[in-house]
């Protein structure tokens, strides 16, 4: 029995640029970013959601730390100030940046 593209020598010509044209831009994506992996975008979109100017300087701070997987206790000891200062400052800095993020998702949508 005859496949499609052996009956159709035009179906099998259409086929051939459609997967050569996906490996192109497969190519591509491995050229510019050739170590970027899902997770690594979603970091840079992070990082570049946290340095929007609504954030203080503080929060920006306390989020990136957060990001980089320190806890409350390192955090504190790195900023010099208390534990229970530290876990005020991680409550308002999410707080702020959830609702900075409803907001610019909204203007987004």
């Amino acid at each position: 029995m005859a496949t499609q593209m052996q009956k159709d020598p035009m179906v099998a010509e259409l086929i051939l640029r459609k997967s050569r044209c996906v490996e192109e831009q497969h190519d591509f994506r491995e050229v510019v970013f050739p170590s970027l992996d899902e997770a690594d975008h979603v970091n840079i979109e992070v990082r570049d959601f946290l340095n929007h100017p609504s954030l203080s300087k503080n929060d920006r701070e306390i989020l990136f730390y957060l990001m980089e997987g320190r806890n409350a206790r390192e955090i504190a000891m790195m900023k010099g100030i208390s534990v229970n200062l530290v876990r005020v400052h991680i409550s308002r800095a999410r707080a702020r940046a959830r609702k900075l993020w409803g907001r610019l998702e909204r203007n987004y949508i």
